[in-house]
């Protein structure tokens, strides 16, 4: 495919890349916006929540409380399980 039917091919299109954290999105975004830049397909890269400095700090935030989260709910089940009856009370 030559680059000006490439470039006519994904005009107007808006490409996603979901997954788990750790999945490697930041890599497949990088390998893919290399790709199509050296094809010469003018793209615009966003992150989201939008790559802002407020945005960055609310995923942080977000990414420290479902950690915080994560970590009681195995004290939790740890206690449950080394003494099931004193938590039941």
């Amino acid at each position: 495919m030559t680059n000006e039917n490439l470039t006519e091919k994904l005009k107007g299109k808006f490409i996603v890349l979901d997954g788990p954290d750790g999945c490697g999105k930041t890599v497949q975004l990088e390998l893919l916006s290399t790709y199509l830049k050296n094809e010469g397909v003018p793209i615009v890269q966003t992150v989201d929540p939008g790559g802002t400095k407020i945005g960055n700090q609310i995923s942080r935030l977000s990414n420290m409380m479902h950690k915080a989260l994560w970590i009681s709910r195995q004290r939790l089940c740890c206690s449950w399980h080394r003494e099931p009856n004193s938590l039941r009370k």
